[in-house]
C-alpha cells in the first residue's frame, strides 16, 4: 500500500468511526457499548488495569461533564456539574516512562494473523524504530 493510499484508508476509518460515533451518541447503545468494553469479566486478573483504562476514558469525558465508575461489577454512569481535569499522578508518568524505557524483542506480527500487507508495513515499521533507538546519541 503507497502512502497515499495509506493516508486515505485511515481517513476513510476515521470517517467511518467519526459517522458511527455520532450515530450513537446520546443513545442507550453507547451506554450498552462502554459498559461491555469495561466489564468487569473480561479483566479477571488484570482489575488494576481496568481502573487504569477507565480513569484514561474519564480524560476525554471530562469535557462532555461525565465520569465512567466502576462500583464493583458494576459499570456506572457519573454526571459532572463541572469539567474536571485531573492531573497526572508521579505513579503514571514513572509506569509511562517505564514503558517507553522496555524493549520489545520477540514481537510476532505473524500470531496477529492480520493482512500479509499490513503484517509486512508494521514490520517494516518496528524494523525503522529499532534502527532509529539504537542510533541514538548518548548525552
Amino acid at each position: 500500500m503507497a502512502r497515499g493510499e495509506l493516508f486515505l484508508f485511515h481517513t476513510s476509518i476515521g470517517i467511518y468511526t467519526d459517522n458511527k460515533l455520532q450515530k450513537l451518541n446520546g443513545t442507550p447503545e453507547l451506554d450498552k457499548c462502554i459498559r461491555k468494553l469495561f466489564d468487569p469479566i473480561n479483566f479477571i486478573g488484570r482489575i488494576e488495569d481496568l481502573d487504569s483504562f477507565i480513569d484514561n476514558f474519564n480524560q476525554y469525558l471530562a469535557f462532555d461533564k461525565w465520569r465512567v465508575r466502576r462500583n464493583n461489577e458494576k459499570i456506572e454512569f457519573e454526571k459532572l456539574d463541572d469539567v474536571k481535569i485531573e492531573k497526572c499522578s508521579a505513579q503514571q508518568e514513572a509506569d509511562e516512562e517505564q514503558f517507553l524505557n522496555q524493549e520489545f524483542k520477540a514481537i510476532s506480527i505473524d500470531a496477529l494473523h492480520l493482512d500479509p500487507a499490513i503484517s509486512d508495513t508494521i514490520k517494516s515499521r518496528l524494523e525503522e524504530i529499532r534502527i532509529c533507538l539504537t542510533n541514538i546519541p548518548t548525552p
